[in-house]
């Protein structure tokens, strides 16, 4: 077959990389009173009109079945065609350097706007046929075309352009186009050579190529891209390659700009590395770039024997810039010397802890769920305190055996990682106010954690904390403070210490209560010290008696729902809050079903926990066999791990604790907590102390006739108040919100059919005379979803002028 292959797909509408097949939808029941929800439920999901990759990897919403392009020197024009399954932008061809003029809608003038540097427009679902022009000086010799493109057509100066230059998805070439077909004389390539050389063990080089390729699609040969003494590991890159045993690199290039790499390994000791000299022919370059990524941990050297250069001049590649750069001409060193191994002093492991509590409803003890990330460089295992019972660790994503190295020690897990994210749950039994603050016997650079209260508790105080919380004690201002001291003072000098005294607890009670009266008392016993000093003025003392009954009334309106809610609260902890409910978003724990099987901490195995026993020795760290050795038990990797606790999925009342530094392991939190007997306590004396100073303070504001139709009066009010006080979650309301989440998730579902919603059952290939590829697919589907074509992109590629 000829190294230039025409293509040509006899199947209109399959894409070279995603095809939309149109097929039934998967068929969900609805109940006919839910229907009318449907549209609601998918309003904030309007992907889901989207079909499926065959794959079920990911939707996509947007289909560009075909584009032609017709341009010249002086401008061009095109006619993109496709299908969108959902209202939003599309992207047409071109840049902001080439912006698309006079563009037309299935025939109707519509407005361009801009998404991310690239001319589009908001369809509607549907079908499309969008036509437009370009106006420009000089063809350019790149152009952008929307991703995933299926079928293009190029037509440049007049001529069809059998085989289009497409170095990624959202372009092609188009200036060198016709100059590139004349011959291969045309053909160019640009090689340029990176190294990263990794002082890890084994040492690794990264080599780099970065090529840029002009011309016809071509099979080309370059020298071996390792040094003397490497085992290649891995070869990654988007252009067929082939390496080898004697070292040669075979690519099949086409027009574009490349980077492929391959990685080896040397097991032997290196002291230095040379730069390979290659005959001029074979693309090599004069120089190459190498860049050091040291590993202190494992040993320190100097570099010697080559200049270094700053790596801002030259073009690295990405994530290589911060390290040491060096240019090596052929045949030039680079000298190792080596001035220490491992590390004596490694820096101190840098680890956050993140925290979420929950307090137990009974109040004796704390269920826990720590999320620990960072870097660990020495020690290589964390244990808890012998205060925490540690039930269940995942360390990065992986469930960890929890072991102690004597019987007396507490217990912990082994950290074989660098960087660790390791989430733990565990249990910590209430003693006294104190709660460790870590629960690990190791100190942490940063720690924040939220506490959980059930219903009916409330934090009295914290303490052991840089940010105090909002708790009870720590809700007094100053300004609060003295406005209740004035209140009591005043209602000492008016009534007696007695009632003073009465004020100043009453209003401790109160004052930071929901719903209570504060400002009211203070109104009402301004305007009752005025009426005993304001004489005969009988105008001023209409209004002072006219403003004490409307405070009165004020405060009889606040007090009774007020009072309604704190019996209420005290009898039923949970309706404080009654449109919240209980069931949260709390993290979700592991299912003990999908958990290994059950072991006890106290009954877990001693020993050594890496596979590999020379693992430490790699990363210059001792090992610790030698203080298990004297236990004789080594760990069994097929014993049972353990599962834990549990989380608890409830919210209610949450308290945010932090800290501005390091937190050391021996470092508490004392907190003082109101329970609900408390509370409920409270709550009784908080209204029958408020009825009592009402009645005292409304004796004078009520008529003496009209005393004795007060209770009444107050029944009459009272009455009405507990009916609309009621929970509106009492009511039934339909649908729940449990039954609509339910729908949501049944509609979101993907096809069940998938990954094989669709198959090919039959292909046939054929190849004319002609230089032309044809490929005929059947392909079988039930349901909307999208398959890819066989072969690769980039490898062949469909001609749109030839359907």
């Amino acid at each position: 077959m000829p190294h230039i292959v025409r293509c040509f797909i006899c199947l209109i509408g399959l894409s070279l990389f995603v095809t939309p097949l149109i097929a039934n939808q998967q068929n969900i029941y609805v109940p006919g009173d839910l229907s009318e929800w449907v549209p609601w439920v998918l309003e904030k999901h309007p992907d889901q009109a989207c079909p499926f990759q065959s794959n079920g990897e990911y939707q996509f919403c947007n289909a560009p079945s075909s584009l032609r392009l017709t341009l010249d020197d002086g401008g061009g024009t095109f006619e993109l065609k496709g299908h969108a399954f959902k209202k939003g932008w599309v992207v047409l061809p071109g840049d902001p350097l080439h912006w698309p003029q006079d563009v037309l809608l299935d025939g109707n003038p519509v407005s361009v706007g801009e998404q991310q540097e690239k001319p589009a427009i908001w369809l509607s679902a549907g079908q499309y046929t969008l036509n437009g022009a370009f106006r420009w000086g000089d063809l350019p010799e790149l152009f952008y075309i929307p991703g995933q493109t299926a079928l293009i057509g190029l037509w440049v100066n007049g001529h069809p352009q059998s085989r289009i230059g497409r170095p990624k998805s959202d372009r092609i070439w188009v200036g060198r186009q016709a100059s590139d077909t004349s011959g291969t004389d045309a053909d160019r390539l640009s090689l340029s050579v990176f190294r990263k050389v990794t002082d890890a063990v084994p040492m690794e080089i990264t080599t780099l190529y970065r090529i840029e390729v002009a011309g016809t699609q071509r099979e080309v040969q370059l020298p071996a891209p390792l040094l003397e003494g490497f085992t290649p590991t891995q070869v990654y890159g988007a252009l067929p390659m082939r390496l080898d045993a004697n070292g040669t690199f075979l690519l099949q290039v086409r027009p574009g700009i490349w980077e492929v790499s391959v990685t080896g390994r040397s097991l032997e000791s290196i002291e230095k590395l040379s730069a390979p000299a290659f005959p001029t022919n074979a693309y090599w370059p004069e120089t190459e770039i190498w860049v050091f990524d040291a590993r202190p941990e494992m040993r320190l050297v100097e570099l010697s024997g080559v200049p270094s250069i700053d790596p801002t001049q030259v073009s690295l590649p990405k994530g290589w810039h911060a390290m040491p750069t060096y240019r090596l001409s052929p045949g030039s060193d680079l000298i190792f010397d080596v001035k220490r191994r491992g590390d004596p002093e490694p820096e101190a492991n840098q680890m956050s802890l993140a925290r979420t509590i929950w307090l137990d409803f009974s109040g004796k003890g704390y269920t826990i769920r720590d999320q620990i990330s960072g870097t660990v460089s020495q020690g290589w295992r964390l244990d808890a305190l012998r205060s925490t019972q540690v039930g269940y660790v995942e360390l990065n994503g992986k469930p960890q055996l929890i072991t102690r190295l004597s019987e007396d020690s507490p217990a912990g897990v082994e950290l074989r990682h660098g960087s660790i994210k390791l989430s733990a749950e565990s249990r910590t039994e209430k003693t006294g106010r104190g709660l460790a603050a870590l629960g690990w016997d190791h100190p942490f650079q940063s720690v924040k954690a939220t506490l959980n209260l059930p219903p009916g508790w409330q934090v009295f105080s914290v303490s052991g904390v840089d940010n105090i919380p909002t708790s009870w004690l720590q809700r007094w201002t100053l300004f609060d403070l003295f406005l209740m001291l004035v209140t009591a003072v005043a209602a000492a000098r008016l009534w007696g210490w007695r009632w003073g005294a009465m004020f100043l607890v009453t209003l401790t009670l109160l004052w930071h209560e929901t719903g209570a009266p504060q400002w009211t008392w203070i109104n009402l016993i301004a305007v009752i010290a005025l009426l005993r000093v304001v004489g005969d003025i009988r105008r001023l003392r209409r209004s002072l008696e006219i403003y004490r009954a409307l405070t009165a009334v004020a405060l009889l309106l606040l007090l009774i729902p007020f009072s309604v809610d704190q019996i209420r609260t005290s009898i039923y902890p949970q309706l404080e809050r009654p449109h919240q409910p209980i069931q949260g978003y709390a993290v979700q724990s592991v299912p003990q079903s999908a958990r290994p099987g059950r072991a006890p901490p106290e009954e877990a195995l001693l020993g050594e926990l890496a596979s590999d026993p020379a693992e430490p020795a790699k990363r210059g760290i001792k090992s610790r066999a030698s203080a298990l050795k004297g236990y004789g038990e080594s760990f069994d990797p097929q014993a049972k791990l353990q599962t834990g606790p549990g989380l608890p999925q409830w919210q209610w009342n949450s308290i945010q604790l932090s800290w501005n530094g390091p937190v050391q392991p021996e470092q508490m939190v004392d907190i003082v907590y109101l329970s609900p007997a408390v509370n409920s306590v409270l709550n009784w004396l908080r209204v029958a102390l408020s009825l009592l100073l009402a009645w005292h303070l409304l004796r004078g504001a009520i008529p003496t006739k009209a005393e004795k139709a007060l209770p009444v009066v107050a029944a009459v009010l009272l009455a009405p108040l507990l009916i609309l006080s009621q929970p509106r979650d009492a009511m039934a309301e339909y649908p729940p919100v449990e039954l609509l989440t339910d729908l949501e998730q049944r509609l979101l579902q993907p096809p069940r059919c998938l990954p094989g919603c669709a198959s090919i059952p039959r292909a046939r290939l054929s190849v004319s005379d002609q230089d032309v590829l044809q490929l005929r697919v059947d392909i079988h589907v039930s349901e909307t979803i999208g398959t890819p074509l066989p072969g690769r992109a980039g490898h062949w590629e469909p001609s749109l002028f030839l359907v």
